[in-house]
């Protein structure tokens, strides 16, 4: 058994010359897949360690994320034992006194620690072990404290929402500077609800606001005082659409003109809008020529659209209105004076006087067929009108130039039957022939004899 099996042993190598070629390709393509790749790995895992390596910065000059600042130490309650002229011995538990030096009392110079604490007053504070002194009794910070729980405050009060105080320090490029415990800071963006122009104003001002960013390690606060008013503009606004009523008077300051109208703060930051057309019985091309900004009104609610949010108020309305005796100073048939406003393609619009306002049309321009009303009339021109229709409720008032005219002809021709003394008895050829310019001649004539 033993001798056939080296034979066998001895007689593997002495195969075909062919096969065994074959046979060791076979074992060779079988590693060669795996070698390489593990040959790869390695080449490339040795190219690229020196660069991590090179990369990553030592231990010491590694910055944590905002988010993973530093857990804060312990802020425990003390109670003011003692109060020295440089500093301020407190109770931390039954038995255990610290010390708290004058300058780690407050932020603010102060010249005795009477200014901050006094005795019997619980206080908060954060034991410094890095200043201990060669007794056992230990050093404490309020203002480390302060700092910890204003931090905390502020990073509460961003995920809450709630609503802080500070006090304008300074305007800057960009912003306002808030004194909140730390150094705030509000966008112009985000200062009021609408673009604000001079800054300097809010100085000295304390504002409500809310906080949008807090990063300790940077020592950055951003703040917004436009949030808070919208809010308070929003909330107003609910109170507002539940008790306004069409036909109320309100009192109003006006915020805003434009060319269509001007908006009026009626109260709590609630704007309605005063249109252009309910500021005057006159006609106007821009509020500015009867309102002002920061102008304080009185107004009354046209119109309350809830859906859309809308408040429509109106001026005029509190003012006398001319068209309720019109029939009397403008009776249909009167002839009257009036000053050319605007001329429109069919026509021309005539004041008779402030806030009676009415129309010639084309048509009643002049005895003649009138392309357009430049031709016979200009704005700023005084023209003598007639008054052929009138609609008081609808605040309309028909008027005509061409019949005018023919009133004035009328006349002239009548005053030119009574004065001739040249025929008791007017003929049709008189008639025809009727001419008032050879008429005022002739007076002219007479006159001068």
């Amino acid at each position: 058994m033993e001798v056939n099996a080296a034979e066998a042993e001895v007689e593997e190598p002495v195969a075909d010359g062919d096969e065994a070629v074959a046979v060791e390709e076979e074992q060779v393509e079988a590693v060669e897949p795996e070698a390489a790749e593990a040959c790869e790995e390695k080449a490339v895992s040795e190219d690229e360690k020196p660069e991590v390596e090179a990369e990553r910065p030592a231990a010491d000059t590694i910055t944590p994320p905002a988010h993973e600042f530093p857990s804060d130490p312990d802020v425990i309650a003390a109670r003011v034992k003692e109060i020295h002229d440089d500093r301020v011995v407190v109770e931390i538990e039954p038995g255990t006194d610290a010390v708290i030096f004058k300058k780690h009392l407050s932020i603010e110079q102060i010249s005795h620690p009477s200014e901050v604490v006094s005795e019997g007053e619980e206080i908060y504070v954060v034991l410094d072990d890095s200043q201990r002194p060669s007794s056992d009794t230990p050093y404490a910070s309020k203002t480390r404290a302060d700092t910890i729980l204003k931090w905390q405050t502020l990073e509460n009060a961003m995920e809450t929402g709630e609503i802080i105080e500070g006090k304008v320090t300074e305007a800057v490029k960009g912003g306002l500077v808030v004194d909140i415990g730390v150094r705030g800071f509000v966008p112009a963006s985000q200062v009021g609800r609408r673009f604000v122009e001079d800054l300097s104003v809010y100085v000295g001002q304390t504002l409500r606001m809310k906080v949008r960013e807090v990063e300790r390690l940077r020592s950055n606060v951003v703040l917004s005082h436009r949030e808070v008013l919208e809010e308070e503009e929003r909330l107003a606004k609910e109170r507002a659409f539940e008790t306004l009523e069409r036909g109320l008077v309100l009192n109003g300051t006006v915020t805003r003109l434009v060319s269509f109208g001007a908006f009026v703060d009626i109260g709590d930051g609630v704007e309605g809008l005063l249109h252009i057309s309910d500021i005057s019985w006159s006609r106007i091309k821009h509020p500015g020529e009867v309102l002002a900004e920061g102008q304080a009104i009185k107004v009354k609610v046209l119109n309350v659209d809830r859906e859309r949010e809308r408040i429509s108020l109106g001026y005029k309305q509190l003012l006398p209105d001319p068209w309720e005796d019109v029939g009397e100073r403008f009776p249909v048939g009167s002839v009257v004076t009036g000053v050319v406003t605007k001329t429109v393609d069919f026509g021309a619009f005539v004041r008779l006087e402030d806030g009676i306002e009415g129309l010639v049309h084309i048509s009643q321009l002049a005895d003649r067929r009138v392309g357009r009303p430049e031709e016979v009339v200009n704005a700023g021109e005084t023209v003598t009108v007639k008054v052929i229709g009138l609609r008081p409720q609808e605040h309309r008032i028909s008027l005509s130039i061409r019949q005018a005219l023919e009133d004035k002809e009328r006349s002239e021709y009548k005053r030119y039957m009574k004065e001739s003394k040249e025929s008791d008895v007017v003929t049709i050829a008189d008639r025809i022939n009727y001419d008032p310019s050879k008429l005022r001649g002739s007076t002219d004539g007479d006159d001068d004899n």
